[in-house]
């Protein structure tokens, strides 16, 4: 940059520069077209005369000398933007600006930008500007009465402000043009939206350039055959890639017409389930309405049939224990079942055995348990129309109740008659005689609440109760003291 004598330039020391450009409202875009806004105000001001206003004028200018006579100008340029969305894909952002006269030297202007009205072209001056960040961009003006582009570089980030910005009401937005702080400049003029009607061509406008429409493509899946009473699920793609909605129209075989609605997730997958209530043959058909960035458009028809549910299938469990004997009371659920195949539950008969009748073919897989046996677990394959017969064992979970007899000093008696009093219901009574280590036991007993009698010659007879669950064994020791002998008319013991 070339210095400039702050003498000659001595009437611009009280020009300082700050422009602001609005242009009018308008409604959504159409994102197939660039949109080309001219301003509705603009204004400079100058550091030196911070309380003059400068609207109105044919020009702008922006400078900055230094020196004995320092001045600095700032540009700022204001739009009334277009409504835009998340579909209306920005392009490129450019303001265009007209020189006005000679330029003795090249000349760097920065520009910056920021969302919101703040500011009054009638009202501005320098000592009530509003905030704004430093330049993101410089640009080199090199000669007059020529028209140079200033474009705003990271588009995404562009939008992203904008949207934010609309959100809260805010569709002002306000260009900064200030001159660079590395060397002198200008002053440069640029034409205002207040020129006369002759050279109205010269006024700065915005440019905001859109991607074209995406080629719109929608797909549709559905299985070739169903049975009457069971859903079928109908898949397919959007392109482009979008949450969006999608519309899903059956034809049925007597020439209804059912429509449904449903959304395709951020990957443009969509799904739903329908459920056919005609025997016959049926068509679907999947679109997606136009919108800002996409064709409207819609997929083929598809064919599926949808037939009776004419072969039955039947089930027999069959519920035994390891020794052949059927178990009645055994409860058969099942975990898993074909789908549209409700859930399966039954308890064994008095001949051991669960029958379901008329379910769907497939795989199913269930439990079968009783108390006092353990669970299991049954997998099983039905075929279309068959009887399918299967067995399943359960095993008794065996308890046992062992009982140590002992006298008052903890020696092991023989001999001792041991005899259940109380048992629980169904359980035989049970009684033995404690071996020589002083025990006895009783094996595969019933669970319950059990009373045992404990007796012997010499000894006091003695109760022990005790409860027992299911595969558990209980072990109790039982004291008895010896009986004492009456006195005889010795005064002996008899």
């Amino acid at each position: 940059m070339i210095y400039r004598s702050p003498v000659i330039y001595r009437p611009f020391l009280y020009v300082g520069l700050l422009i602001l450009v609005v242009f009018p409202s308008f409604s959504l875009v159409d994102a197939s077209t660039d949109v080309k806004l001219y301003p509705v105000a603009d204004c400079y001001i100058s550091s030196s005369r911070k309380n003059d206003n400068f609207g109105g004028l044919k020009y702008l200018s922006i400078s900055r000398i230094q020196g004995q006579f320092s001045e600095e100008t700032v540009a700022f340029i204001q739009f009334d933007l277009p409504n835009v969305t998340l579909n209306n894909q920005i392009r490129r952002v450019s303001v265009n600006l007209h020189t006005n006269g000679q330029l003795s030297s090249a000349a760097e202007i920065g520009m910056s930008y920021f969302f919101g009205e703040s500011w009054n072209e009638e009202r501005l001056t320098w000592s009530n500007k509003p905030l704004y960040e430093a330049p993101s961009n410089y640009y080199t003006v090199t000669q007059g009465d020529s028209w140079y582009v200033f474009t705003i570089d990271n588009v995404g980030s562009f939008q992203t402000r904008l949207l934010n910005a609309q959100k809260v009401g805010d569709s002002k937005l306000t260009v900064v043009l200030s001159p660079s702080l590395r060397s002198t400049v200008g002053p440069i003029f640029f034409s205002s939206r207040d020129q006369i009607d002759s050279l109205k061509t010269y006024q700065s406008y915005l440019s905001i350039q859109f991607d074209a429409p995406s080629q719109s493509e929608i797909s549709c899946t559905v299985a070739s055959s169903t049975t009457l009473g069971r859903p079928i699920t109908v898949s397919g793609y959007v392109q482009p890639s979008i949450s969006t909605e999608v519309t899903l129209n059956f034809f049925s075989p007597d020439g209804r017409t059912m429509e449904k609605k449903i959304s395709s997730n951020p990957g443009g997958f969509y799904f739903d389930s329908f459920s056919p209530d005609t025997v016959g043959r049926w068509y679907v058909q999947a679109s997606w309405k136009e919108g800002s960035n996409h064709d409207g458009v819609l997929s083929p028809k598809v064919v599926f049939d949808v037939v009776e549910l004419t072969t039955k299938s039947f089930l027999n469990v069959k519920v035994f224990d390891r020794e052949g004997n059927r178990i009645e009371g055994a409860s058969v659920l099942s975990l898993n079942q074909p789908e549209s195949q409700t859930v399966l539950a039954s308890l064994s008969n008095s001949e051991g055995v669960s029958t379901f009748s008329n379910i769907l073919s497939g795989n199913y897989t269930f439990e079968v348990k009783k108390p006092g046996y353990n669970n299991a677990t049954l997998r099983i394959s039905v075929n279309p129309g068959k009887t399918i017969s299967q067995s399943i064992q359960l095993i008794r979970l065996v308890a046992s109740i062992k009982l140590v007899t002992t006298n008052t000093k903890g020696v092991s008696l023989s001999g001792v008659i041991l005899k259940s009093i109380e048992q629980p219901d169904g359980q035989l009574s049970l009684s033995g005689s404690t071996s020589s280590l002083g025990s006895v036991v009783f094996s595969d007993v019933k669970p319950g609440n059990y009373t045992f009698e404990a007796s012997r010659s010499g000894l006091k007879t003695t109760t022990v109760s005790l409860s027992l669950s299911y595969g558990k064994s209980s072990e109790k020791i039982i004291n008895l003291e010896s009986e004492i002998a009456p006195l005889g008319p010795n005064g002996f013991q008899i």
